[in-house]
């Protein structure tokens, strides 16, 4: 019986799988025949008829727009009018410096080439500046950048030609100021050169050229002179107790020690009057004080 329905199954199978991939063939059919054309010389020659094209409606918007645009009167264009010209301005004139203004400039230039050493070049700005103004000032530091240059002749003919200096006064500024930065030949040159006198300044500044070029007794003449010309200065008061102490008048130079103290001007003469009067009382016996 199992043999039975075994081999029942098994035919079934076969009869199944043969017939689904083993189907015959459809029978082959003709293709149709496509309608013969039959060919006119009239269709030949003619043109095909053009296709009917769809009407193209324009927008409302754009139509309302165009049509607005088109009814518009022509309007003429107007010449823009002509810009205004710029009003013409009258050029400034050059800038001219006056001669106080240049003398100024030059003078100045001329003192801080002198404070830095440099004598040709301040005589050189101060020559100058003295050009373009006759200047008590500019001439003085002109003068005194000549003595350190070693040009005292020049600086006493320049000071002979331009009687500027009425009292000596600023001639005595510029023998010291000479003496003061190791001139001393050139300003007693400039001075005898000069052959002023009569001015207790000057005789002053003199005395302290001859002194420093270690001429004493030449010194001690001008520092007396000073002294009878003007008794009140104290810078030339102290001179002439100076002048008594290298004598050795220390009675004399004590009392004007004490006068160049009592109105000295600053503390530094005040300081050396004072000092070298104690300095002489200790050493003085009992010699009465005499007023020179």
């Amino acid at each position: 019986m199992r043999k039975l329905t075994a081999a029942v199954l098994t035919a079934l199978c076969i009869g199944f799988f043969t017939g689904r991939y083993f189907s015959p063939e459809p029978a082959v059919s003709e293709a149709p025949a496509e309608p013969v054309r039959e060919f006119h010389f009239a269709d030949a020659d003619a043109e095909p008829a053009p296709k009917a094209k769809s009407a193209e409606v324009l927008p409302d918007d754009l139509y309302i727009r165009l049509k607005n645009e088109a009814e518009k009167p022509v309007q003429k264009k107007t010449a823009q009018p002509a810009a205004k010209a710029a009003p013409r301005m009258t050029p400034e004139p050059p800038f001219t410096e006056d001669r106080a203004s240049r003398a100024h400039r030059e003078a100045s230039a001329g003192i801080k080439a002198l404070n830095g050493g440099n004598c040709v070049k301040a005589s050189e700005y101060l020559a100058e500046a003295f050009a373009y103004k006759k200047d008590k000032n500019i001439l003085s530091h002109y003068l005194v950048s000549l003595l350190l240059c070693g040009e005292a002749e020049k600086a006493a003919e320049l000071a002979a030609e331009n009687p500027l200096f009425t009292n000596g006064g600023t001639l005595a500024d510029v023998l010291e100021t000479a003496v003061k930065n190791g001139r001393s030949s050139e300003a007693l040159t400039f001075f005898e050169s000069l052959g002023i006198s009569g001015n207790g300044r000057l005789m002053n500044a003199a005395g302290l050229a001859y002194e420093t070029a270690g001429k004493k007794e030449q010194a001690l003449l001008h520092y007396k002179e000073a002294y009878r010309l003007d008794s009140d200065n104290p810078f030339i008061t102290f001179s002439r107790a100076r002048t008594a102490d290298m004598e050795g008048n220390y009675a004399e130079a004590v009392i004007l020690y004490e006068k160049t103290a009592a109105s000295a001007p600053t503390a530094d003469l005040k300081r050396h009057a004072v000092t070298r009067s104690a300095e002489i009382r200790e050493h003085l016996t009992g010699e009465a004080l005499q007023n020179p």
